[in-house]
């Protein structure tokens, strides 16, 4: 065996350090800009205007887009 060839494993452990890594990065990055971010703006939806504190809305549209992202990604696998 090759000592230079990577296993099947090795190479799947090496992509699961990598992609936390990056949620890491990205998850440092969401609690700076929520952090320098905390004031508050007015959200216009339909017909109502509502008064939303950036603190609470960058993480829940984060939130939806991770869960947006998880459900197309699941029905591409399905296909």
């Amino acid at each position: 065996m090759d000592p230079h060839h990577e296993s099947e494993e090795t190479g799947t452990s090496t992509l699961r350090k990598i992609k936390i890594v990056l949620a890491s990065i990205l998850t440092m990055f969401l609690v700076i800009i929520v952090i320098q971010n905390s004031g508050a703006i007015m959200l216009r939806v339909l017909f109502w205007d509502v008064w939303v504190h950036l603190v609470l809305l960058i993480p829940l549209v984060f939130l939806v887009g991770l869960v947006v992202g998880y459900v197309v990604n699941r029905r591409r696998s399905k296909v």
